[in-house]
């Protein structure tokens, strides 16, 4: 067997890969030079933190890689990879089948496992996998000193903490700047003084604000995340109209448990709620009564050339901010079809103030685990009109909310317009 010799320049790059995506598994190649009883891993090429799997693109780094190393008179001998687990030192499936393609041409070839435990000691931070005899096999995991590999330099990881404490900090400031300029543009957008702002300026402050949430939100993304939000970062408005019929609906049925659907439309990087459909307060489960809904109102909506963008769901005791476990499962359902769909929970001790009465949720890492909630402005959700929640109430003290109706309505009065709701307007 070979004995190996990892280069500073590798065993830095390797680490400040880690580093930079700490919430992302990471994947990278290992290349080098071969002699008759030794190999030199000189060089790491960072390849993935979003696909981990020996996907298309995979596929097309690999090829961009080989060309790469090729020029410079290298060849490939190995693979690194970082977990996304603290303390998870396994090599994932789709790891395993990219260096097996790898080992077809270069038996050399290992996989070095980063050790993000040891990420912040001086000690090398790397558990090499050996290929097992069976091919069937997992991987094995090994020491440095069995499968023969060293480090070139002995204060390498010395030196790679410290670039990275560096790259990080340097990083940590920006953010923080990132993070103010974003809270202050926020608080221009939602002051009583937004509505003097002249429409283009406005325009131009909710662009600017939509790229700089959208570089905080690809920064705190794992690689699930931007996969379960379809690969796009989008930024939601909601129509006066749709938060108008949300809040009737929680107002006609104060001590009940209201579910609706919120519709509307999607553009590349923005999703629309154009209207919502006032669906439930007796049942708010998925039964059969509100598939049956779901299925009139998805009609309804294709006739209109929306989409399903959701649910709301205001709870029926004040201060329960929880999405039911029904309601979860109808946006589980939703989901499939529509990975943009969100829950948006009406906060009814807020529905009398002036303030967004909502509380979006958006669906876990785990698909077990319940939906998690976040603030308006961290989901990337406005209000189209800041004034909707004050026109909404006055609405309400004037008895408006008598005037909605919904799905279970409909059931006991086919006469109640629970779709249109054409009696409501902003």
């Amino acid at each position: 067997m070979a004995d190996y010799s990892i280069a500073p320049l590798a065993y830095l790059k390797l680490v400040l890969h880690a580093a930079k995506f700490p919430s992302s598994t990471c994947v990278g190649l290992l290349i080098g030079s071969v002699a008759e009883s030794s190999c030199t891993i000189t060089d790491a090429i960072p390849l993935l933190h979003h696909w981990t799997d020996l996907s298309p693109m995979a596929e097309a780094g690999l090829g961009l890689a080989e060309l790469y190393a090729k020029q410079q008179q290298l060849v490939f001998l190995g693979l690194y990879v970082a977990n996304e687990r603290l303390g998870d030192q396994a090599v994932p499936n789709g790891v395993q089948k990219m260096a097996e393609a790898i080992r077809k041409d270069r038996p050399e070839a290992v996989v070095l496992v980063v050790d993000n435990e040891k990420l912040v000691s001086n000690e090398p931070a790397l558990i090499p996998y050996l290929p097992p005899k069976d091919p069937s096999a997992s991987w094995q995991p090994t020491t440095l000193s069995s499968a023969q590999i060293s480090l070139a330099d002995s204060s390498a990881p010395t030196k790679a903490l410290e670039q990275a404490d560096k790259d990080f900090s340097a990083k940590h400031e920006a953010r923080q700047e990132l993070e103010s300029y974003v809270a202050s543009v926020e608080a221009t957008l939602q002051s009583p003084e937004a509505s003097k702002i002249k429409r283009h300026n406005r325009s131009a402050l909710e662009a600017e604000l939509s790229k700089a949430l959208e570089r905080l939100e690809i920064e705190d993304s794992s690689a699930d995340e931007l996969r379960r939000a379809n690969l796009h970062l989008k930024r939601y408005s909601i129509a006066p109209l749709a938060y108008l019929k949300l809040v009737l609906h929680a107002a006609k049925f104060p001590s009940s448990t209201c579910v609706g659907l919120l519709i509307g439309s999607v553009a590349e990087s923005s999703c629309t709620i154009t209207d919502a459909i006032p669906l439930l307060h007796h049942w708010t489960d998925l039964s059969p009564m509100a598939e049956a809904g779901l299925g009139l109102a998805e009609l309804y909506a294709k006739q209109q050339q929306l989409v399903f963008l959701g649910l709301y769901v205001a709870n029926e005791r004040l201060g329960d901010q929880a999405v039911p476990n029904g309601v979860q499962k109808m946006a589980e359902a939703i989901r499939r079809d529509r990975p943009e769909a969100i829950v948006l929970v009406v906060d009814n001790e807020k529905l009398a103030s002036n303030e967004p009465a909502l509380i979006p949720y958006l669906p876990p890492k785990s698909p077990s685990a319940a939906w998690q909630p976040t603030t308006l402005s961290s989901a990337r959700i406005s209000l189209a009109d800041p004034s909707a929640p004050t026109k909404a109430l006055e609405q309400v003290r004037q008895g408006r909310h008598k005037l909605l109706g919904d799905f279970d309505e409909h059931l006991e009065d086919v006469r109640v317009d629970w779709l249109r709701n054409a009696a409501v307007s902003v």
